[in-house]
């Protein structure tokens, strides 16, 4: 199947910039932020809509037994919160802080 490259891709919807940066520090790993971090966009041929059999399809039933899915999560962690004792500890098994 040859690639087919498009040249009509139109900005559809994003989140408002006060939902995409909920928290307003940019150090999640400090202060933990909470984002919406989006965009969707169509593509058009022959000024319509492109007709595709493949595209994201929303379906307000919830999904179905492997279908893709979006989930939310937390990139990563750090021990800002752990306390001396959990520090002491950490050292003493793992040898690392």
């Amino acid at each position: 199947m040859r690639a087919q490259e498009y040249t009509d891709v139109r900005f559809r919807v994003a989140p408002e910039e006060q939902i995409a940066f909920f928290g307003g520090d940019p150090d999640n790993f400090t202060y933990p932020r909470f984002d919406l971090d989006f965009a969707l966009f169509r593509i058009y041929e022959n000024g319509r809509p492109l007709e595709n059999k493949n595209y994201l399809k929303w379906n307000s039933k919830g999904a179905s037994e492997n279908e893709l899915v979006f989930v939310t999560g937390h990139p990563g962690s750090t021990q800002r919160l752990d306390t001396v004792a959990q520090l002491e500890f950490e050292r003493t098994i793992y040898g690392t802080m």
